[in-house]
């Protein structure tokens, strides 16, 4: 599996850049997005602030590569 997926946090200044098969590697190719993101931001000390809007938020950026068909 080729590429890679890049990540940020819209509540600092996080960022991420992953190969798309060490992530599929490591957390399996099943996982939803979602589920991810709470695992790559587990060392974030902004997740378990008690107000939801200022909690740890991963978001992963979708390249126009990402939609193209083959």
């Amino acid at each position: 599996m080729k590429g890679r997926k890049r990540t940020t946090a819209t509540r600092c200044d996080r960022k991420g850049d992953y190969a798309v098969a060490g992530l599929v590697e490591k957390w399996g190719y099943d996982m939803a997005l979602p589920d991810l993101a709470f695992q790559l931001s587990a060392d974030c000390e902004r997740r378990q602030t008690p107000s939801i809007y200022d909690r740890c938020d991963i978001v992963f950026a979708i390249g126009v590569n990402d939609h193209a068909r083959k």
